[in-house]
């Protein structure tokens, strides 16, 4: 039996329909979970968030480094908290437009031969979605060799 093409959105067919649902889900603020993405050889495991959370962080980012010597004057700067509001309008409501990108907070990321990454505490990644070969539910944890 052929499937007809017709039937499936690019988006269905570039995307992983469970992920997809998971970071809809995200999006909407109703849950968050610890998963592992495979991104073309690079490993990243975090906790799956909604647009929102991410762009808070974004914003206080921007807030927190104040407007340095070459930016002053650069209304850009001052219009980008708006612009984090309306996307996050976006991406919370119930329109039928399908996320393209994905968040993660608290990484960590690994080499595909398992070698990790140092990363700060609380950071972010924010990637496309198409661009997941493959992910898992549940978070990566360095091993830690028990001394005899």
């Amino acid at each position: 039996m052929e499937m007809d093409p017709a039937l499936y959105s690019d988006a269905w067919v570039n995307n992983d329909p469970f992920l997809e649902i998971f970071v809809e889900l995200a999006n909407k603020g109703t849950m968050e979970m610890s998963v592992t993405f495979h991104v073309n050889g690079l490993i990243i495991s975090g906790m799956l968030t909604g647009a929102k959370r991410y762009y808070d962080y974004v914003e206080k980012l921007f807030q927190d480094s104040g407007k340095t010597e070459e930016f002053k004057g650069a209304q850009v700067l001052d219009a980008i908290p708006q612009m984090f509001r309306d996307a996050v309008k976006e991406n919370q409501d119930d329109s039928g437009i399908k996320p393209r990108y994905v968040h993660l907070r608290d990484i960590r990321t690994y080499t595909a031969d398992g070698k990790a990454a140092q990363t700060p505490q609380e950071i972010f990644w924010r990637g496309k979605l198409s661009s997941v070969n493959g992910f898992t539910i549940g978070s990566l944890h360095p091993i830690r060799k028990l001394s005899s």
